[in-house]
């Protein structure tokens, strides 16, 4: 141990002891994973990040483009093919206006920032990210976590602070909850909101490409919503994310915060990428049905081995656990095994979860080989059924 790096070597030394350290590791695309390898974790959910057309609209943008954005929007613009992107997604969507980041995180803390105030309330599904409480209360101390998906605790929130001028007041939430596989009642959301005249934000990265209309997420067409969040970087198999929203809030943040055009615009090869993947997503109703059935026939697999799971009805099915322990222990007995679910630090209900992601790439082998490691696994490590804590409520 070096005196210069001792501290962080202690810290990584108690990492390692809690269990905790995760090692990156190279991903390799689903088409050349070696036989026996199966992997639960990609959000590559229809398979489009090695899709012939997406790969070579991204290098026919290249070509005609160039390689870099080279500088940010405020100083040199943008090339207009991000504008004529940004329109389309915006009209196909059902919104005025689109804005074009990154990634989700980058959207969140571009947009959240100028939102919310000291002063606003904020109210947040409980089960949402817990990304978003832990910003949030840079910005706000006025945040309250309504029940999950209820929407009657939300409008009895709500309604103790009917005096509150509207612009003060904004709703948070996930159109499909990571932690718990579930979707949003997003029309009870639209109703309450509108009747309380609260502002309305979706985080709708885990459903673009998978559901909604034309396949474009669960907000698509839904009037009523003030800001929604996709993702590029998931089912769209490419890179960065939008924003969706009407033109009066674009120009309020964007004249307001005159940074956020300090932002760089999405380099031409990704949004080559893009174009391809909103021109392919909405004929892709075979892709999107296979997952559902392969989601249906997961979570009827593990039920035979004795995991329920009545709150999961989409393509992220969580399995829970008593202890971090009893977690970390499947996951690294199925790692021996070549099989990879998402083991992050998310809890439902404070219970440790590994998380399935399906996709339209898996095939019903591929389940097969995973229940019956999870069986083997439960069998192995002494984890007995009544353990696993298989449901919950809210």
């Amino acid at each position: 141990m070096t005196a210069k790096y001792g501290y962080f070597e202690d810290r990584i030394k108690k990492v390692f002891e809690q269990r905790r350290f995760q090692q990156l590791r190279c991903i390799v695309p689903h088409e050349l994973k070696l036989t026996g390898t199966f992997d639960f974790t990609s959000y590559d959910f229809l398979g489009l990040t090695t899709h012939d057309f997406v790969k070579k609209q991204s290098i026919k943008a290249v070509l005609k483009w160039g390689a870099g954005s080279t500088a940010s929007r405020r100083i040199n613009g943008h090339i207009e093919f991000q504008q004529t992107l940004e329109s389309k997604i915006a009209k196909e969507m059902g919104f005025e206006e689109a804005l074009f980041f990154s990634s989700t995180l980058q959207a969140h803390m571009a947009i959240l920032p100028v939102l919310i105030t000291k002063q606003t309330h904020v109210f947040i599904d409980r089960f949402a990210s817990p990304f978003f409480y832990s910003t949030l209360s840079q910005f706000t101390q006025k945040i309250t976590r309504y029940e999950h998906n209820n929407i009657h605790d939300l409008e009895r929130h709500l309604h103790k602070h009917a005096d509150v001028p509207s612009h003060q007041k904004i709703v948070i939430t996930e159109s499909l909850f990571t932690a718990t596989g579930d979707y949003a009642p997003l029309r009870g959301l639209i109703d309450v909101t509108t009747r309380q005249n609260t502002l309305l934000y979706v985080d709708d990265s885990n459903t673009m490409g998978v559901k909604g209309q034309s396949g474009l997420g669960h907000c698509a067409l839904r009037r009523g919503i003030d800001c929604v969040v996709g993702s590029f970087g998931k089912a769209a198999g490419c890179f960065g994310a939008f924003v969706t929203l009407p033109t009066v809030l674009k120009d309020y943040i964007t004249s307001s915060t005159p940074s956020l055009l300090s932002i760089p615009p999405l380099p031409p090869a990704v949004l080559g990428g893009i174009d391809a993947s909103l021109t392919l997503i909405p004929n892709m109703n075979h892709e999107r049905t296979t997952i559902d059935e392969l989601a249906d026939y997961t979570r009827s697999s593990l039920g035979k081995i004795g995991l329920e799971y009545r709150k999961s009805c989409s393509h992220i099915i969580p399995i829970t656990f008593e202890s971090d322990e009893t977690k970390q222990k499947m996951a690294e007995y199925l790692e021996e095994h070549s099989i990879y679910l998402q083991t992050s630090e998310k809890k439902l209900q404070d219970i440790p979860a590994l998380r399935i992601f399906i996709s339209a790439w898996h095939t019903r082998e591929d389940i097969d080989a995973l229940c019956s490691a999870l069986a083997e696994g439960m069998e192995a490590l002494s984890i007995s059924k009544p353990t696993l804590a298989t449901a919950y409520t809210t």
